[in-house]
Formats: C-alpha cells, structure tokens, sequence
C-alpha cells in the first residue's frame, strides 16, 4: 500500500527537486475498494502523506464506482486529520458521490513579510495547482500483480519553487511490481495571473464561509433559461452555467488564478466544456456553492414522442383583503383534486411568504415578499366551490387597506421536477419519542408555526444534523399509528419512525436529542401516487426492516377504501433477522385479523422455538406465498410495493419481472 517512503521513491528525481514538500493538492484514484477492506493500512499511510506534504492544501479520494463506505471511510478521516493535524479541516461535497474531498487550511503567507510587497503577496497566495503536473503511480495489491483492477492511481499537483517559474508538461509513468507500460493524461496547461493580496484559495474560502450567500438570489434556487443567463455577461453580472448548474461568478472573478479575463470566456454562456477541458479536476460545486444561482433549462427540438408529453400549466396567483385586518390568497391551479397534501407553506420572518404546491411530479412555486408584517397564524384550504383552488387566510399585524400584495420574488410562480427541487428546510422539535423494539423509537416532531405541512403517503423528509464537524442529511418516511391515520397526528406534527446503528452518523445524534430539543427537517420528497391503490385489487407489500415505514401509511390507506366498501386484497411480506425485530407486529396481527390480510413475518435467524417462515427474498417464497399473477391482469389491478436496503429491493425487483410483473405493477422506496 501507499506510504510517504515508497511514493517518494516513485516520484521522478527531477520532480523531487522541483516540488521538494511544497506538495499542494493530491488527488488518489481508487479502482477497487476492495484494497481497503482488509486492514487501516491505507488510513495509516494517508495519515503520513498529509503530515509529511506539510503545504498540503486539498486532498481527494475519489472511487470509480460507488463505493457503499464511503461515508464511513470520509468520517474516519475526518476524525484522523482533526487528532494528528495541526491545521483546521474542511470537508467539502464533490461533483459526484462517489469521492470525498478535504481542504486544510494552512496559511502560507508569512505575516512578517512587508504587505506591500505585491509580488511576494501574490506569491504567497498561490497556494491550490497554480503551476498544474501530473504523476501517474500504479499501487497494486501484492496478491494480484497483473490485475489492473487493484490499480491506485496519483495525480499530484504541487506550487514550484520561486527560482524555477518556467517549467514543461512532465507525464511519467511509474510501476511499483512491472505493470505494462501506461499513458498519463494531463489537463491543458492553464493561464496564471499576478492576484491582488488576500485573493488566494483560502481567502476565497473564508469569504464563502463567512458569507452566507453570494449568488444575489438572497439564497432562492430558480429555474434559468438560456436567454436569461445569456444577459448576464459583464464583469459587473456575471454568470455561467456548468453541469446544468448557474453561477452567479461576479464576487470570484477576482480570485480566479487564471484572470478575469479567461474566467469570462464562460460569461453568459454554459461553460462546462470549456471549464472540463481547462481544469475538470477543480471541483466546482464547493468551491461555487455559495454562488448557486439554480438550474439551466436548455431549450430542445420537439420530437415526436415530446409532442405527447403533458404541457406544465403555471399556477395563476390573486389576492384580497376582506377587512383591514386580513388577506387571502388565492392560488388557481389546473389539477381538480388537490388535497392538504399537495400544499407547503412557510411564512419567513413574519414578512416573506412562500408556498410550493406539489402536482404530477412538479413543485410550483407561489413566492412573495408582503408589503406589511403579518402573524404566523394563518389558514390553509382547498376551496369549497372549486377542487382546485388554494385559498390561504393571513391576518396582518397592523390594522390597515394595503395598496398592493408586497412584490414577486424572483423564484415566484417557477417550475421544477420534484426530483430536482432543493427542499426547504425548517426547524422542527422534539416532543415525544416511544421505544418500539430494542433498536427503533417512534420519534414525533412538532413543527413551527410558520409551517404548514402535511406529507402525503410514500413521501419522505429529510433531517439535518451537525455531527463532529460534519452536517448530515438523511431521509425517513413520515408514518403514522396503523389503523389510526386520522387521528394519530395532525398538520402540527411529524412522526418518523427511526433505527437506531451503534455506528450511525444521524441516529447517534437522534439518540442524543431531548424532549425540547430542535432539530432540522425538509419539505416533503417523494413520487409514490397513492391513488394507485384506488383502482387496485391486489396490494403486495414487500419490506425489511425498516422498509415497513412506508406500508405503514399505505396500509392505513387501504384500510380507509374498505371502509367505504371497496374490495382490496393485501399481502404482507416482512423481513426480519429475529422475532425482536419485528416492528409493530400486534398492530400488524390485529389488522390481519380485522381486515383479513395476509401478513407473513420471514426471519432470517430465528429461534428454534420460531415455527413461521425462515430465509430470505427468493422465487420459490414468492410464488408459494402470493397469488399467480392472472394472465389477463389489468396493470391497474394489482400493485407491488417494495422497500428495504438497495441489494434486498433490487433482488426483489428482479425476482417479481422473473414472474412476470412489469414496471407499472412495481414501485420502489429508494430515498
């Protein structure tokens, strides 16, 4: 494995002399993780690399696939570099979930040096690839000297020392056990400018950390067209598009090593090319973060089958003011069966209202800054007269006629898939949490005032949590008592219902929290229509573990259709290691015998005492526990719900299209 001893030893003498420790960033490539698994020798030698480049300033582990250990693997390092390094760490996001970034925040400048002295400041400040090279180094596992898939790959880039400002494009390639010859590519060689003091990479990574937000949307994610990013193309209003991503760039010109001039080569314009093609290994979405202006819709050609698709009508918005005192909105949509749970509405500051209105997989967004303070007391309801017509009752702080609604703010009346839509987060509080088994808590949440939410059946928040430095994010299904979902809960309140890992990032934290206590959640995610169930006969549900959180709303549903006399037959598959892992199971007993549902409970490490069914998901269980799926079925008629980890949920896809099951009869949990 890797150590400062023998990566030395692979580094060209030339680029010894050259770089000496003034090593800035190292990027490392893993192709197989399976290198990892065996022992911490990789976390040792890491450990030693960052102590011994002393200037390091940014370090990548990146993975080709994905890599489930990913977190755990960026938590321990974390903790490893925060215990034997001097220097203060920032974790970042990357472009993909599949690497984990770490900036150390060393300051390079020496402070007795006369600051006026331009160009030793300018110097000092070239501190992340300001001169670019690269060093491709094989690390393979002993075991397998000619598997390539066992390579590690190197990329160094390191600042060069004052005396030598002209240097060539070095590529070399080394083999630590004979590998076949490989070829190293580089990125094009980049352009550097003389920065102004105080404009290096940690400046400008201090400025984002102390700024909450630079990208002048005062934090909004807006949908931009390429007409309306083509506008802004000064030095003055400057924006670019990468990845489908806008940036509001103007605040980091100044700090770009290449000048402004060649960062505005991307102005107006989507840039992503052009920025791949100078430096794709700088990762843009943290170092831009704060500068998020939101998403490019780029225009297409209408083809045939984009003729069929549904035209997205935006909502139409109106208001009036029955007294002094009061105002009520009123959101005109298209959808003739809007319910409370289509509805989102937060009232910021007593001065912003913002309501996200949820149809056929789009978020519409109503946003309006008010004219005047109003309280957080306000109604939410579907009209009467018209199924789908929003009206929201608010009550003014001051007893006066207002002459307009306040002004539109940018995002007002927007559109975005659901699946691309950055859910809004609030602060919620702990009021209740009940053991459920010896590893799960049924946790209630009370939310603010200024909240309306209601999520519907299948839909997930997520929780936000600060945990040793690191923020964690992590979605659960909102559930509900079983055969009790009208009067368990209330718009007030969000039930989730929770594992707990001795080693888990989120739930350690959860484990921690107090009657009182606050915490983080989102508006609501999902796909799942629970009007499927409307015209289904057979409901299947397939969960392990904690993957009965979503049947747990579902059931409730399709309690609710018998109750009105309708004819649905559910099937119950629920997958556990153990007897005491079963969740809810007197609940799940009593329906079973109330509404004849078929609840099988499948352990995979029973007692002996245990006389119901053992194993796990496979064919042979399936078609021996469920009803054959009839030749001429209506895929209307029968729905397959399944949820659990990602191996369990893919196996049980492929196993039911073994049975003939297509998509439409499936849907998956997978948040």
């Amino acid at each position: 494995m890797i150590n400062h001893r023998n990566l030395l030893a692979f580094i060209p003498s030339h680029v010894n002399d050259t770089y000496s420790m003034n090593l800035n960033h190292l990027r490392i490539i893993i192709y197989d993780h399976t290198v990892l698994e065996a022992n911490d020798t990789f976390r040792r030698s890491i450990r030693k690399l960052v102590k011994t480049y002393s200037k390091l300033t940014s370090l990548i582990i990146e993975f080709t696939k994905r890599y489930e250990g990913l977190f755990r693997l960026r938590n321990q390092l974390h903790t490893l570099f925060e215990l034997n390094i001097n220097k203060k760490i920032h974790v970042y996001p990357t472009a993909h979930d599949y690497a984990c970034r770490f900036c150390f925040d060393t300051n390079f400048s020496n402070e007795e040096d006369d600051e006026s002295d331009e160009t030793s400041s300018s110097q000092r400040n070239r501190t992340f690839c300001d001169y670019l090279e690269t060093i491709v180094i094989f690390v393979v596992n002993r075991a397998h000297p000619q598997d390539q898939r066992y390579q590690v790959t190197i990329s160094i880039c390191g600042t060069k020392i004052k005396e030598q400002n002209q240097i060539g494009t070095v590529s070399s390639t080394m083999n630590y056990l004979s590998l076949p010859g490989q070829t190293a590519s580089t990125n094009k060689p980049r352009v550097q400018v003389a920065l102004a003091p105080k404009h290096g990479l940690m400046d400008w990574i201090r400025k984002t950390s102390n700024t909450p937000n630079l990208s002048g949307t005062n934090g909004k994610i807006l949908t931009i067209t390429e007409e309306e990013l083509a506008k802004h193309n000064t030095k003055t209003d400057c924006w670019t598009a990468i990845s489908g991503h806008v940036y509001n760039i103007t605040p980091y010109l100044d700090y770009h090593p290449g000048g402004v001039d060649e960062i505005m080569k991307g102005a107006g314009i989507d840039a992503t090319t052009l920025f791949q093609d100078i430096h794709s290994w700088v990762n843009f979405a943290s170092m831009l973060e704060k500068c998020l202006v939101g998403r490019l819709v780029t225009s297409k050609k209408e083809t045939p089958s984009s003729k069929s698709k549904p035209v997205i009508n935006r909502l139409r918005f109106d208001f009036r003011q029955p007294t002094s005192k009061s105002l009520t909105c009123f959101i005109y949509t298209t959808c003739s069966s809007l319910a409370r749970e289509n509805i989102f509405v937060n009232i910021e500051n007593s001065k912003e209202i913002l309501v996200l209105v949820y149809i056929d997989g789009f978020v519409h967004t109503i946003a309006i800054e008010l004219l005047e303070f109003i309280t957080n007391k306000f109604d939410v309801r579907i009209s009467s007269n018209n199924r789908s017509q929003i009206e929201i009752d608010l009550n003014k702080q001051t007893d006066q006629m207002w002459k307009s609604i306040g002004k539109f703010l940018p995002n007002h009346l927007s559109i975005a898939a659901i699946h691309d839509f950055e859910p809004i987060y609030f602060t919620a509080t702990l009021i209740q949490r009940t053991p459920v088994t010896h590893d799960t808590d049924w946790y209630t949440f009370s939310l603010p005032s200024h909240i309306f939410m209601f999520p519907p059946v299948g839909y997930h928040v997520r929780l936000r949590q600060a945990n040793e430095g690191l923020i964690v994010v992590k979605p659960y299904t909102v559930v509900r008592s079983l055969n009790n979902e009208g009067n368990s809960s209330s718009e007030s309140t969000v039930e989730l219902l929770i594992k707990h890992y001795p080693d888990g990032a989120m739930t350690s934290s959860l484990k921690k929290l107090l009657i009182g206590d606050p915490i983080e959640m989102s508006s609501y995610e999902g796909t799942f229509d629970v009007h499927r169930i409307d015209s289904c006969e057979t409901l299947i549900l397939v969960a392990a573990g904690t993957g009965l959180t979503p049947m747990v709303r579902i059931l409730n549903y399709a309690i609710s259709q018998i109750n009105v006399g309708k004819n649905i037959d559910a099937f119950v598959l629920f997958y556990n290691k153990t007897e005491k892992d079963i969740l809810c199971r007197e609940k799940l007993d009593a329906i079973s015998k109330q509404y004849k549902f078929t609840i099988h409970h499948i352990l995979s490490q029973p007692e002996p005492e245990w006389t119901g069914e053992t194993g796990y998901i496979k064919g042979e269980l399936l078609r021996r526990l469920l009803p054959p799926l009839p030749q001429k079925d209506s895929e209307t008629q029968r729905l397959v719900c399944i949820c659990g980890p990602k191996p369990f949920t893919t196996l049980a896809t492929d196993l039911f299209k073994e049975n003939k099951y297509n998509e439409n009869h499936l849907h998956l949990f997978l948040a």
